[in-house]
């Protein structure tokens, strides 16, 4: 699973206000179901394969209006060969737009 926003990889710091592109891709031995983009710990939006996929891209425009970051997770119904779960999350973009988010009660 790879994840970039406006070419930048994971870990990296994106400053500045303004529209942002997340491109997603996959490609897993197992068939994903589910595939989340995270912003700030809240799923944003959510692409479902009930019949599994094995890869896939997307691209999808967002607006972040505070400071954060953004990960993508995905997960099967399907079990390794050690019957584990099939799952994954990438590690978060960062962005500094100079306004820090709210708290979380």
């Amino acid at each position: 699973m790879f994840l970039d926003v406006d070419g930048q990889l994971p870990g990296s710091r994106l400053t500045g206000a303004g529209q942002r592109t997340a491109h997603i891709s996959w490609q897993s031995h197992y068939p994903l179901n589910v595939v989340e983009l995270i912003m700030n710990g809240d799923i944003i939006h959510q692409w479902n394969y009930p019949d599994g996929t094995h890869t896939g891209e997307i691209r999808y425009d967002m607006l972040p209006e505070t400071d954060g970051w953004v990960a993508i997770r995905c997960n099967g119904v399907a079990r390794d060969s050690f019957d584990h779960a099939v799952y994954a999350h990438t590690s978060p973009v960062w962005f500094d737009m100079g306004r820090p988010p709210e708290q979380r009660q």
